[in-house]
């Protein structure tokens, strides 16, 4: 066959042959990059389509420079899911068909260039060098023509030809995209390894560590080629304190030891050679206590919590390095720049010659670093990039520095630490707390002077509620956000956070842990059950404490008063007297628990003069509640830490307060801050809501076998907003169900009721009298998200996340003495086989788009393999951090490091993470 030298064709078909080489080097790592656009990413919207709006910005595209030079911009794995549009059970039964055929897919591109696709196919099946192959392809595609000749004369053609491999190639990214999309939802025995590659294991014990991807500056990491003035670049190589090369590395991994060992890893090179050990970058004074390293934009920023504490910033393209602080033992204050930088010129004392005065930060302990390039930002002359804004979490605040050295310092708590920072343009959040008070506070605007206000509070006792108690595990470690999510790390668990920025206490809030996943719960929750993994049945259990009633007087208790106080156990109650504080009367009794199972504990105040307290005592967990003069029964939850707990009820104070009927059960927990859980009556099966799945479905209702909760005055909504929604299975559509009612157990009244049900094929919602319906289609035997609510006097019922059904439902529905029950009804029973999982109720009417999310993410829970905990059995989280380039978030424990993609975890490790974790662009670090 004829030569052919028409360019167009030529690089038409090395374009192809490097799309195949990529195609199958990278489905070999079960990576599947796939190829986007040639042209800019920035031009591309949320749904990947093209805009010309030009504050959407880099979604999610990086640039691969292909064997001919040319720059293709491949999307990341985020961009997969939008292409894929949850379709994914399509390609259940032929994954790798999937992805053959969307490799086959580009061979359809014309007659004029068969032979070039065929070529390019079999180069892709070499065992030759990527420049080989793509030779072989543009050899090939030369001898696809008819003659040199002909093929130069066949422009049109070939343009054609060339828009058939563009349309080929999309094919290909949506092919592989839903074939990956099926890969990651297959089972949750998939090895995500593979996708989150470690970036090394080396043999030091770091403070933080921090992926530093250079295509992620402002000029892509332009400024790496333009820093052959600087004296760091001109430092002898191959020394203890630099490596073989001079350029910075386009991806680097900083790892911080101490103030003397920063060291910076070349991950360039497979090996990850040290590239150099970025010491004197804090002023030395005292014991410097190194906390995080952050970079961009060619800077370097290492914060300090002792010493002189305050942080440094390493210019490498400005070739300087500045320090900003707030002095220490009557040491100069402010700003100091060094020019020059290198790793052998040791930082000289600060003093106030050499210190640009009254600049100094809120307080000289930092202890979180995080910083944004806003977009009005200054270009600075020295290294031709846009200064970043500078958020630094100290003991005492935070400091916002802007570009013009200006700072502003954020105090939103008149006491306490603040943990970590992150600012985004018009997004600023800290962790902290002072005490046993822990607290996040966010705002929607970054401060440009002094300021103590905030947007939102998130606390254990705000809308919505943080996880964990105050004075226990509620402490946050570690905050990471990715768009408009924030994940906050606790001792308790991982909490996310969808704020919603017009009305914060509508916002949406998941609770995740070793044991349960809550789903997203909006707003003023009041309840959240069935949301374990634990797959052991429920069964009603015999009362754990004895004599409860004291009716054989103190039989099973212990009296331990202290001082002079007492107790009188006779009469049918305990009667318990104090003095003061000091002196109070006590009883006690141990009981037998399960770990790891909840108990609730009932108990009745017959009469009182005096604070007392019920506790249960179970290490650092258990339960605690304070009362008073009020009469009445209550009741609490506590998950069991050890098998022998302990009940102590007390008085403090002059006075005397009369109990009776105490009593602990087995019980089903409630997730949310109410702590009110569902009682046990019967047998409740639980079993995995598909195959290999964490999340647990209840099931086996009848007359005898439901969950009840007792009366609960947090649910007399009268005639405000409110949800109640959860997830059913329904395997017969011709069966009557009732989900959850709320109603007089002895005098119902069909006005003030709350039903979710389903009969005949219909789902019914009643808010009072009258229903209103929807008439179910489709298969039985399939997991369904239903939600009934109010908002400004209209009902509104949901199947699956859409509005099936509304209508003016304005009555009252506050009703003391009203139960609930989930899997039969209060006033009429009913059967079947019926499946219930994660259902929540509360005081807040979730917005359309709040519900079509609760649907679209927590329907992925009910696939078969898939996880949605923390891998292990610890709660306590020791470092998040999202990686922006695909959303994936990463969570430390004692267990490992856990991968979430939305509420489901989609991979895992088993090395402890003890301090810090960094992500980008599928590159993981953490120790």
């Amino acid at each position: 066959m004829p030569e052919i030298d028409n360019p167009t064709l030529v690089a038409l078909a090395t374009r192809v042959g490097d799309l195949a080489d990529a195609s199958d080097a990278l489905r070999q790592y079960n990576f599947n990059l796939v190829a986007g656009s040639t042209t800019d990413p920035d031009s591309f919207d949320a749904d990947g389509k093209p805009s010309t709006d030009p504050t959407h910005g880099p979604l999610g595209y990086y640039p691969i420079l292909n064997g001919s030079g040319g720059t293709v911009y491949f999307p990341c794995w985020a961009r997969w899911a939008t292409i894929a549009g949850g379709t994914v059970a399509e390609f259940a039964a032929a994954a790798e068909a999937a992805a053959t055929a969307a490799a086959a897919s580009v061979a359809s591109i014309g007659t004029s260039v068969e032979d070039a696709q065929a070529a390019a196919t079999a180069a892709a099946g070499s065992a030759t060098t990527a420049n080989t192959k793509a030779g072989e392809a543009a050899a090939s595609a030369t001898a696809a023509g008819n003659s040199a000749t002909a093929a130069a004369a066949s422009k049109t053609q070939a343009e054609t030809a060339r828009d058939l491999v563009e349309a080929k190639r999309a094919e290909v990214a949506a092919n592989t995209a839903l074939a990956y999309g099926y890969q990651q939802s297959a089972a949750a025995a998939v090895a995500y390894q593979n996708l989150s590659l470690v970036a090394l294991s080396k043999a030091v014990s770091a403070v933080d560590v921090f992926v530093y991807d250079t295509s992620k500056d402002s000029d892509g990491g332009a400024w790496r080629k333009r820093c052959q003035h600087t004296a760091w670049y001109n430092e002898p190589l191959n020394t203890a304190l630099r490596g073989a090369r001079r350029e910075f590395p386009a991806v680097a991994l900083i790892v911080l030891v101490d103030s003397s060992n920063i060291f910076v890893y070349d991950n360039d090179d497979p090996t990850a050679p040290m590239w150099a050990n970025i010491r004197n970058v804090i002023p030395a004074y005292g014991a410097t206590v190194v906390t995080k390293v952050r970079a961009l934009n060619g800077r370097i920023y290492i914060a300090a919590n002792a010493g002189y504490g305050g942080f440094g910033v390493l210019d490498l393209a400005a070739d300087r390095n500045t320090w900003y602080g707030n002095g220490q033992g009557g040491d100069a204050s402010g700003i100091y720049v060094q020019s020059g930088w290198s790793t052998t010129t040791a930082r000289p004392q600060l003093t106030t010659a050499n210190v640009t005065l009254g600049q100094a930060l809120v307080n000289p302990y930092v202890n979180g670093l995080d910083m944004a390039v806003m977009p009005d930002a200054p270009i600075d002359p020295a290294s031709r990039l846009p200064i970043a804004t500078i958020a630094a979490a100290t003991n005492a605040g935070v400091s916002i520095i802007h570009p013009d050295g200006a700072i502003a310092d954020w105090v939103p708590a008149s006491s306490g630490v603040c943990f970590d920072v992150i600012i985004r343009p018009g997004f600023l959040a800290v962790a902290g707390g002072g005490g046993v008070l822990y607290r996040n506070w966010v705002r929607t605007s970054i401060p440009t002077a002094d300021s103590t206000s905030f947007d939102f509070r998130f606390a254990a006792d705000s809308t919505p509620t943080r996880m964990g108690a105050d004075n226990r595990d509620g402490q946050p470690r570690a905050i990471s956000k990715y768009r408009n999510i924030a994940a906050f790390g606790l001792s308790a668990g991982l909490n996310l956070l969808l704020p919603n920025e017009a009305n914060f206490a509508g916002s949406m809030i998941a609770y995740i842990s070793a044991t349960f996943n809550t789903g997203w719960m909006v707003g003023a929750v009041k309840g959240a059950w069935l949301a374990s993994k634990d797959a052991t049945n429920l069964v009603a259990g015999a009362e754990l404490v004895t004599n409860g009633d004291f009716a054989a007087g103190a039989t099973g208790w212990s009296e331990t008063p202290t001082g002079t106080g007492s107790s009188n156990l006779t009469g049918g109650n305990a009667a318990l007297t104090g003095v003061d504080t000091a002196n109070r009367g006590l009883i006690r009794q141990n009981i037998t628990t399960v770990v790891g199972r909840c108990y609730r504990v009932k108990w009745t105040v017959v009469s009182g003069t005096v604070s007392s307290s019920f506790a249960v005592v179970d290490g650092v967990g258990g339960f605690s509640k304070s009362g008073g003069t009020v009469a009445g029964t209550f009741t609490g939850q506590f998950i069991a830490l050890s098998t022998n707990p302990q009940i102590q009820i007390s008085v403090y104070g002059a006075g005397t307060v009369v109990f009776d009927d105490i009593s602990v059960v087995e019980a089903v927990p409630d997730r949310s801050s109410i702590g009110l859980p569902l009682e046990i009556n019967g047998t409740v099966a639980r079993t995995a809501v598909a195959a290999g799945a964490d999340l647990v479905g209840y099931s086996g209702f009848s007359a005898s076998n439901y969950l009840e909760q007792p009366f609960n005055a947090n649910l007399d909504f009268g005639t405000g907003d409110f949800c109640v929604m959860g997830w059913v299975n329904v395997p017969n559509f011709a069966s009557a169900f009732r989900m959850f009612e709320r109603n007089h157990p002895g005098s119902p009244d069909a006005t003030r009721r709350i039903v979710l049900m389903i009969n005949a094929g219909v789902l019914s919602g009643y808010i009072g009298t009258n229903p209103i319906s929807y008439t179910l289609s489709g298969g039985a035997s399939m997991w369904a998200f239903v939600a009934l609510l109010r908002r400004g006097g209209v009902a509104e019922l949901y199947c699956n996340g859409v509005l099936v059904a509304s209508e003016a439902k304005a009555a009252s529905i506050s009703f003391s003495g009203a139960i609930i029950r989930l899997g039969q009804g209060v006033q009429t029973t009913t059967g079947g086989d019926h499946s219930l999982a994660l259902w929540r109720i509360g005081a807040t009417a979730p917005s359309s788009e709040q519900i079509r999310k609760n649907h679209a993410d927590e329907r992925r829970l009910f696939q078969a393999g898939a996880a949605c905990t923390l891998y292990g059995t610890s709660d306590a989280v020791t470092a998040v951090a999202h990686d922006q380039d695909n959303g994936l978030l990463h969570i430390g424990t004692s267990a490992g490091r856990s991968v979430f993609q939305g509420l489901r975890r989609v991979a895992n490790t088993t090395n402890a993470v003890g301090a810090t974790i960094s992500a980008a662009n599928n590159l993981v670090a953490d120790d």
